[in-house]
């Protein structure tokens, strides 16, 4: 009996395959969706599908910045004093995505979230656009199935958080830079390097990606002059596009211009210090102590663990009041983790008090550059194979299964193995492999030692992409007659 079904559907699914295969893109596009909304609709059935909306407190900072953007076209929040001032706490792409998309559904935070899914349903196509011009179309299904399955960028789509816009922009950067090789026209070479500035405009953490793509850029044109790899750029478009990519990778510095404007400081973020010394040192700090495990009770910003002991960021306060031996005890006393950790929701200079972090996390990085290099290689490993390392080393402070975490990391720590063995296969064709590749170090380079899965929610569909690349060089015309 049960071999009789099996049979038939694999009868049914051989007379389909013809039919999917002259319009892939028309039946990928279908199963998307039709994914997407049984989520959504499992979702819902469950209760308010906004529930999770503001789940991070970066959600609420986002939310009202997007509200003041919409109601006064003014980035900034109103100060502990009450006073409203510009905010350079937040990069603008977020906010000004979300303002945007407020001007058009309004903002019930539902149907604020309705779009992030209509975004990662757009990254899924992406995917799958991308993946079949290297592969053949079974393999490209297989890829975008696995993306679509995936479940981590599907849970932070239901939070108001950048996940979703930045990964939906890093795919059409990528989408873009495939067709630029190809095509050989600056609007392509144009859309690719203005999406890869935008990108740090969205999350700093892609503050590395346009160094990298320019840098892949001038190699595959350098290759296609020598042995036929990418189209090539001539006469005066190549100087135009050079041009213009050069002006739209500086699309941070227009962000760096504008806080310059306001505060003086030639900066993207007043979040560097605060970052470099209250996560990645303190991560440090606690590897060079032996104490991983406290990792989740020392830098948790859970208000219900505010009065918990947090040894080493109270030290790192310390050292940080006495730089500023100047202010009265009230001033000096904001100066600690709870005011900054989150942002700096103080009365003095950001940007002061971010340099004075950033010395004192240089200083902690650099007293054992060994630790250093060491916490931050493991670091990587576990970004990329979370959450098994909560099952390898249950941190303190916290209940959890450790066979469930064990049982979800597998299949990540699967995924790491195939793009490992992948990469030491070789015989990749470098316009192919180099954009993922490239785009997953620099990503793993900007967050290291921190660990959060967010960070790596960008990263999941370049692996899958890398562990089923075929070896050498496949167009998506010689794909699809190799089919």
């Amino acid at each position: 009996m049960l071999r009789s079904q099996v049979g038939d559907i694999i009868q049914m699914l051989n007379r389909w395959w013809p039919e999917f295969h002259r319009r892939p893109n028309v039946w990928v596009a279908v199963g998307i969706i039709v994914g997407h909304a049984i989520l959504m609709a499992g979702v819902a059935a469950a209760g308010r599908w906004s529930d999770y909306a503001f789940a991070s407190l970066d959600a609420t900072e986002y939310y009202q910045l997007a509200q003041n953007l919409t109601d006064d076209f003014t980035f900034g929040m109103a100060g502990p004093s009450g006073e409203w001032s510009a905010d350079t706490w937040r990069t603008p792409g977020y906010p000004a995505f979300l303002a945007s998309v407020m001007t058009v559904v309004g903002r019930s935070p539902a149907a604020l979230i309705a779009v992030q899914h209509l975004l990662g349903m757009l990254s899924t196509w992406l995917m799958f656009s991308i993946a079949r011009r290297h592969m053949s179309t079974r393999r490209a299904v297989l890829v975008t199935l696995l993306f679509l399955l995936e479940p981590y960028h599907h849970f932070y789509a239901f939070w108001l958080l950048s996940t979703s816009l930045f990964v939906a922009l890093l795919l059409v950067t990528w989408y873009a830079w495939e067709r630029a090789l190809e095509t050989a026209t600056w609007r392509w070479v144009c859309l690719w390097s203005l999406c890869a500035g935008l990108l740090v405009l969205v999350r700093p953490i892609a503050l590395f990606v346009p160094v990298v793509l320019v840098a892949g850029w001038i190699v595959c044109q350098i290759r296609g002059r020598t042995n036929g790899g990418a189209a090539q750029l001539r006469g005066r478009r190549i100087v135009l596009a050079c041009a213009v990519l050069a002006m739209a990778c500086a699309a941070p510095a227009g962000w760096m211009f504008r806080n310059l404007e306001v505060t003086g400081r030639f900066a993207l973020s007043s979040q560097r210090g605060v970052v470099l010394a209250y996560f990645k040192a303190a991560e440090v700090t606690l590897w060079q102590e032996g104490r991983t495990r406290d990792r989740y009770l020392e830098t948790s910003l859970d208000e219900k663990r505010a009065d918990d002991p947090h040894p080493v960021w109270e030290s790192i306060d310390r050292r940080l009041q006495a730089r500023f031996p100047e202010l009265d005890d009230t001033q000096r006393a904001e100066l600690r983790w709870s005011n900054l950790a989150q942002g700096n929701k103080t009365d003095l200079d950001s940007f002061a008090v971010s340099d004075a972090l950033t010395a004192i996390g240089w200083s902690d990085l650099l007293a054992d550059p060994w630790s250093t290099l060491a916490c931050s290689t493991v670091r990587c490993v576990s970004m990329l194979t979370f959450p098994i390392n909560l099952a390898l080393e249950p941190p303190a402070g916290m209940t959890m299964n450790p066979w469930t975490s064990a049982a979800k990391g597998a299949v990540y720590l699967l995924l790491f193995v195939g793009v490992v063995i992948r990469l030491l296969r070789g015989r990749l064709w470098f316009e192919a492999a180099y954009f993922p590749t490239a785009c997953v170090v620099a990503l793993l380079l900007a967050t290291t030692p921190q660990l959060d899965p967010r960070f790596r929610v960008p990263m999941i569909p370049m692996l899958i992409f890398i562990a089923l690349l075929p070896s050498g060089r496949r167009t998506c015309e010689s794909a699809i007659s190799a089919r």
